[in-house]
Order: C-alpha cells, then structure tokens, then sequence
C-alpha cells in the first residue's frame, strides 16, 4: 500500500494542478470561441444526395463566418458593402476556419441540414478583409469632411469655344522630371519600397486602361505623387517619410522642399486657369460631384462627417462670402487651418474642392456636358496634403441638366476611387508605422525636470517610443518626438495628464497644439 503522506502528497500535486487547468481553461477558450452556422441544399435525386450534403456543410461554414464578422468589422460597415460581403468573403468561409464539427445533421424530404461550430482562422480572415479594405476596429474608423462646391451655368446655352477647362490635359508631372526618387525610397520609414511599387504599378495600369476607356482626365499628384495618372498609393508614405524623418540631409530636404513648391505652384496655376470666376456662376444645392466622391470614400470604410459639421468647418475654412478656389490655391493655408479645425470638430481629413458643369450643346437629341474637379485632402493630424488632383469627365442625356449631372457624378466617382485607395494605403502606413507627435517645453528650471518630462512621456499610453531631438539647458527649452499608434488627440491629452503628474512641472501650461504639435510653457 501507498503510505499516507505519499497519498496526501499525490492528492495536493492532483489538486494543483487540476486548479492551474481550471483558471486557464476560461482564457483558452475565449480566444477558441466557436460560431454556429446552420445550412441547407436541396436535391432530387438520390444520387445527388452527396452534393446537397456538400453544400449544405460549406453553406453552414458560411453562416458561421457571417456571424463572426462583427466581432472584426463594424456593424454599420457590414450593412454598407453586404453585397461585397456575399460575393468576396463568404464564398471563401472554408479557407477562414481552422475546423468544424458537425453538431447535427438532418436528410428530410430530399433537404440536407446541417449545423455547424467553426472555429475561426483570425490571421486569415483579418488578412483578407484588410485587403478587401474592411476596417477591423470600429474605434479607429477615419472620418473625412467633403467640402465641394458644385458650379453650373444658369441658361444652359452652349460653353464658349475658348472655354479652358476642356483645351488641354492637366499636367504637373512635368515640374517633376528631375527628381531623384531613389531619395525617397533609401530613407523611407515607413513602407517597403518593393512592396509600394508593385502596388502602384498595378494600380496605375488599371486606372490608365480606366481612363483610356472611359475618357478620364485624372491629374495633378499635388503631395501624393504614385503615377503620372495622379492616382497615388506609394505616395504619401514618401512625403510622409521625407517630412517627418530626421535623417534627410540638408540638401535632400532643400530638393524635398523646392519638389514641393513646384508642384503646389502648378497646382495653384491650373486652378486658376481650369476654374475662372467666369465658371462659377450658380451653386449646386446638392452637388453630385460631393455625393459619388463620398460614395467612394464610405465603400473604404471612411466615415463622412456630418452635414452639420461640415457646413461649421466650410464657415471657418472659407468663411460666409469666401471663395472656395482661394482656400484651394493657398496651400500653406489651408494646411494650417485643416489641423485647427480637425482638432475642434473630430475629422480625421479634410477635402476642399471645387467643380464646374459646363454644358457643351445638343446634337440629334443627346445633350452633353463636361465637369471639372479640383480638390486637395489634408490630414488634420500633421498638416500633409494626401492629394491634389483634378479631372475633367464628360456625360450625355436627354437634357441638358441630366448630361450635367451626369459628368458631375463621374467625375467624383473617378477621383474618389482614387483618393480613397490613396487614403486607404496611407492610413494603413500609418497605422502599422505610427505617427510623430512633437512635445515642446519652454521654462525647465534644470535638467533633472528634462529627465523627468523625459519619462512621463515615456510611461504615457500609447507612446510607442520618445526622441529627445534638442535641448538648451541655458533657455530652458526641450524638444521631444513621440511615435505613437493612438489617435493623436488621445496621446496628446495623456501626455499633458502624464507631465501634470510630475513634481515641479505643475506648472506648464498649454501655449499652443496644432495638429500633431505640443508647445509648453512653464510659469
């Protein structure tokens, strides 16, 4: 027999480690929780008995997936692209899940029904929605305020031969030639330079085969340059890089710099010459250029901001008697008033920009016309013009008004479907790479209160990493980078708790914060 204190000694050992499996079991299987799916197929024939069955368990593999879709995309965006839904994720369920088990199946009146648990494959099935554009996180949904301003003419008579807008293609690529793009892609932080060029190689050629077909004049690559057809993906993760990376030499950025100035010089020019006060005569009330743009923005799961909101960020940016092509050709501008307005009203981007319907005549009964569009996105967080493109597309109709409309609706859907893939691909940089938050602090009495600012914004939730770029002892004056992965608003806010909390800087007041910008002072 087994003495009694071997017997204890097994019973303790037992019970040990019976409690370990019992507190990680609850873990273990909320990360294993299956989805039930439930399938059915008909059949005729006895011999097709197997199909049904076939496709009954890959239809209750379907279900289950669709059920679990909430748990990654927002509701909301579910109900948007259900369409999408049904034809691009859910015939693929099978490859999403990493086993089912069948939990009941039933053969009645030549109908097979078959219930499901599956477990899901995560890293596929985020995969594949991330492709597909699918936010996965409602928190960090991106939103965007659409201002565009939508002229028509009033009679209706024939456009002026020497009407601009339609005499010649937009062309900014040319104050580009020189460039060295090899600047850009050795020092580029943010994105794999093999990987953006594929995707804008592939991505050029189907938009040039679009506008080749479709009579598209897309152009002006403004600060998102990917192709010489002003589409964009590599784009900004080039000037974000450039920007923002302290690594550039002088001489690069000085090249940066005049690039930049070039480009919006031109953009600036072609607006004044494509858009003439002559052209805007009569504002749409409910411009179709805005309305197919920021359909194509909601399908990449980009929230627009409310008409309410917007027509607050329009009174600020443009003001009541404004003009909106000089809010357009002021880059510097409009940069500077997008971070102060995002971070009053919420949005993530700003769009700004202007269309003029021009009606070109009736022939056999068909009228047609032709819309021009200009517009430039802002990030609102660092100031970045994402796009500043312009296009020109035509439409025909039985009226004159329905061929405007027409060429209206066109045209923003073009550069929507443009803009937003270049969104998309900015966002998802960011994201993976994170974005730069500058701390300045004036008034710091020793270095020891440096040090100690030092670690709050270290310890602050959501700082990936902090840079201490200059410091002058003798002013009292510090300059901190910050990387972060959060919403920029959010940082910033735990950033100032975080030094707040720290002895000796009870004190620092907030002088200014702009965008991804904290300026400090001491009292």
């Amino acid at each position: 027999m087994r003495p009694a204190s071997a017997t204890r000694r097994l019973a303790s050992f037992l019970a040990l480690v019976l409690a370990a499996l019992w507190i990680g079991a609850p873990a273990a299987l909320a990360a294993e929780v299956p989805f039930v799916g439930q399938g059915k197929a008909n059949y005729l024939k006895k011999k097709e008995a197997m199909r049904a069955r076939s496709e009954a368990l890959d239809s209750a593999t379907a279900d289950a997936v669709k059920k679990a879709l909430p748990r990654y995309v927002p509701k909301d965006m579910l109900a948007e692209r259900q369409e999408e839904i049904e034809s691009q994720v859910l015939p693929l369920s099978v490859g999403f899940v990493k086993r089912t088990e069948i939990v009941k199946e039933e053969d009645v009146d030549k109908c097979y029904t078959i219930t499901v648990k599956a477990w899901i494959d995560e890293a596929t099935l985020r995969q594949s929605l991330d492709g597909l554009g699918f936010s996965q996180d409602v928190s960090s949904r991106r939103s965007i305020a659409v201002i565009v301003d939508e002229f028509f003419q009033g009679d209706q008579k024939p456009q002026d031969p020497n009407t601009p807008i339609l005499k010649k293609k937009v062309d900014i690529e040319k104050y580009d030639e020189s460039y060295d793009r090899s600047v850009d892609a050795s020092h580029d932080r943010s994105v794999d330079a093999r990987a953006r060029s594929s995707v804008a190689a592939s991505h050029d050629a189907s938009v040039n085969a679009s506008a080749r077909t479709s009579g598209a004049v897309v152009t002006g690559r403004g600060a998102a340059y990917g192709s010489a057809s002003g589409s964009v993906s590599a784009a900004e993760s080039d000037r974000y890089a450039a920007s923002r990376s302290a690594s550039y030499s002088e001489k690069e950025k000085d090249r940066y710099k005049e690039r930049e100035s070039a480009r919006a010089s031109a953009f600036k020019m072609h607006v004044e010459e494509y858009f003439p006060p002559t052209l805007l005569q009569i504002k749409s009330p409910d411009p179709a250029s805005r309305a197919a743009f920021e359909k194509r923005m909601l399908e990449r799961d980009v929230r627009i901001v409310d008409q309410k909101t917007v027509d607050a960020v329009r009174s600020e940016l443009i003001g009541p008697k404004g003009v909106v092509t000089d809010v357009l050709k002021d880059e510097q501008m409009l940069a500077k008033k997008a971070m102060s307005l995002g971070e009053k009203y919420g949005a993530d981007a700003i769009a700004v920009g202007v269309a003029t319907v021009v009606y070109e005549g009736e022939k056999g009964g068909v009228h047609s016309s032709k819309t021009g569009l200009a517009i430039r996105v802002i990030d609102t967080a660092t100031g970045d013009v994402l796009a500043s493109q312009i296009a020109v597309q035509g439409g025909v109709s039985s009226s004159a008004t329905a061929s405007g409309q027409s060429s209206a609706t066109r045209v923003g859907d073009v550069l929507g479907q443009e803009i937003s893939e270049q969104l998309f691909q900015y966002w998802k940089n960011r994201d993976e790479k994170g974005i730069e938050v500058t701390v300045r602090i004036a008034g710091l009495a020793n270095t020891r209160q440096k040090l100690a600012a030092l670690d709050a914004i270290t310890a602050t939730e959501g700082v990936v990493e902090v840079e201490e770029r200059s410091y002058d002892n003798q002013n009292g004056l510090v300059e901190f980078v910050l990387t972060t992965k959060l919403n920029v608003a959010k940082v910033k806010n735990g950033v100032l708790r975080s030094l707040y909390k720290v002895e000796g800087l009870e004190g620092l007041e907030e002088e200014m914060s702009l965008g991804a910008n904290i300026s400090l002072v001491r009292h």
